[in-house]
């Protein structure tokens, strides 16, 4: 790899892998035993996490929540959840879903 490539040797560092480098003509020659050490399996452990929290993290911090079935009496458990959501703070958009009302809790409504 050329030795300007900082990002691929910054990959192959974070695989717990103990790396060999050398350096010849600008170019970097790497190499790395595959076998699963305990230092390979806490960087993939790792990275395991990361990509878990990621992947949940537009459902656990949405930017954007639409409540079906909201009654227009402001009663029902579709009425609840809109009013904990706006109750707990949450600052992204609200959409009450409701197929014939305009407005529900002086939000504009959607069918």
């Amino acid at each position: 790899m050329l030795g300007e490539n900082n990002r691929m040797l910054r990959v192959f560092d974070a695989g717990g892998f103990t790396v060999q480098r050398s350096l010849d003509s600008g170019v970097f020659h790497v190499s790395f035993p595959t076998a699963e050490t305990p230092q390979v399996r806490t960087a993939r452990a790792e990275r395991d996490r990361v990509a878990a929290a990621q992947s949940l993290r537009a459902l656990l911090n949405p930017r954007s929540v639409a409540v079906v079935g909201v009654s227009q009496r402001g009663d029902g458990v579709g009425a609840t959840l809109l009013a904990n959501v706006e109750r707990t703070g949450f600052t992204g958009r609200l959409y009450p879903i409701h197929p014939h009302a305009r407005e529900i809790a002086a939000l504009a409504t959607f069918p």
